[in-house]
């Protein structure tokens, strides 16, 4: 789960490229000046394209990180299973939203929809719970288990 959280914030960082490059062509320099305007207009919205699509990249390594954290949740006596499952289900949205919208681009909009929902009431659900009601303590046996472990 560490490791698609990593490799998330690689593909963010290295997305955030695609947002000084429309500065850098809006501010424009001497060795602009062979582009015309339209060609830069051009090229501000390419870059800002490209970073939608990082962001895309970035969302299916968040994915697999829900599903395992899901999976943790469900297993792990600290926390109700409903959680875990409700943090599956958004990662399947996240799935649903960065593949379907590489393969089916004409309903991005209907992806977008579909992975919200179930996205912000599980990070929220999951989040909230960890705030007011905190983790559960373990029973005794488990506490035992792990004593001995």
């Amino acid at each position: 789960m560490v490791a698609t959280r990593l490799m998330q914030a690689a593909v963010h960082a290295a997305n955030l490229i695609n947002f000084i490059f429309p500065l850098i062509l809006i501010n424009g320099g001497d060795y602009l000046t062979s582009f015309t305007p339209g060609q830069i207009d051009s090229l501000v919205l390419l870059f800002t394209d490209v970073h939608y699509f990082g962001v895309l990249v970035s969302e299916a390594f968040f994915a697999v990180s829900l599903f395992l954290l899901g999976y943790l949740v469900v297993k792990s006596e600290l926390f109700p299973g409903f959680l875990g499952i409700m943090l599956a289900i958004a990662g399947m949205g996240y799935v649903l939203d960065s593949f379907g919208i590489f393969l089916m681009p004409q309903y991005a909009t209907a992806f977008a929809n579909i992975m919200f929902a179930p996205a912000i009431i599980a990070e929220l659900s999951f989040t909230l719970w960890l705030l007011i009601k905190g983790i559960r303590t373990p029973k005794a046996e488990s506490r035992q288990v792990i004593a001995t472990a």
